[in-house]
């Protein structure tokens, strides 16, 4: 298959576009800035785009793809998180894409969106949506099926649950941690009592070649989590008890808590043909060996 892909430059990305070159699939990447450490191939091939802008999508050989997988976003993490941006990559960004697919005469790819699982929860949280991140991506949903209703194509919408592992950024809980205690800091945290369904970034991108290669058994709506929950008390543990140090390393503050504390949330429906293999002890012990 000829599969497009944004977002290739980030965290589940890279590796999204790893398993991809290695099952023999042609790539084509829409980037912001050409790749230092990869050249175009008759497998691989680079196209400079702005999706806020939709310049450079006249330039993307529409005709040759078969699936495209939208993983660019603004704001994921809190050291990116400004609204504009938000704006304009998750929810401008978004639609410029689907309208350049839209627009193709000579077939319908399939399309793959990501949603947050913090998206099903903003009814009954609404402080939520003071995230740029969360309200961006949110109503870039609402688009997208309104969107999906005049389009002949087949359209799933995949969402993510906690991914974690090397060469997340280091604002992320995990990474933070292993910096800060590394260091010898304290590093501080919520409360920690918030469950979360993680997922190793491995699994993860093997969970997204699994929908890629669904076929016809595609499912519109699938969940890229492993079904458990941990506490964020309890993954900053494995990591001190790892590193061999004391558990007073750590500081729990309830008052540091954000509005999400309490959400627990968990995948369901997996992708189907698909099951993660990297359990959480084993997850935080490659995360230790990796960064």
């Amino acid at each position: 298959m000829t599969i497009l892909i944004t977002g290739a430059h980030g965290f589940i990305g890279r590796k999204v576009l790893e398993l991809l070159l290695q099952e023999g699939h042609a790539v084509v990447s829409l980037v912001r800035k050409p790749s230092a450490n990869l050249s175009t191939t008759s497998k691989f091939t680079e196209v400079v785009v702005d999706l806020a802008t939709g310049s450079g999508l006249a330039f993307v050989p529409w005709s040759n793809i078969d699936t495209v997988i939208h993983l660019a976003a603004a704001g994921v993490k809190s050291s990116t998180r400004v609204w504009s941006e938000a704006i304009w990559t998750n929810i401008r960004g978004t639609m410029n894409l689907l309208d350049s697919v839209g627009k193709i005469k000579s077939r319908n790819p399939t399309v793959l969106l990501f949603r947050t699982f913090y998206e099903n929860f903003t009814e009954q949280n609404p402080a939520l949506l003071d995230n740029p991140y969360i309200a961006s991506k949110a109503l870039a949903y609402r688009f997208s099926q309104q969107w999906e209703q005049t389009y002949s194509g087949k359209v799933i919408y995949a969402t993510l649950f906690q991914v974690y592992g090397p060469g997340d950024k280091n604002d992320s809980v995990l990474s933070y941690a292993v910096a800060e205690l590394r260091a010898r800091r304290k590093a501080m945290f919520g409360s920690g009592r918030g469950m979360r369904d993680w997922i190793y970034i491995d699994d993860a991108a093997r969970a997204v070649l699994a929908i890629v290669n669904s076929g016809e058994t595609f499912q519109r709506e699938v969940d890229i989590g492993t079904g458990d929950l941990h506490s964020i008390r309890e993954m900053v543990e494995q990591i001190v008890d790892n590193l061999k140090l004391s558990r007073e390393s750590c500081v729990f503050d309830p008052a540091r808590d954000r509005p999400d504390v309490g959400i627990e949330a968990r995948a369901l429906c997996k992708p189907k043909d698909w099951s993660p293999i990297i359990c959480v002890s084993e997850g935080i012990k490659n995360l230790l060996e990796k960064i």
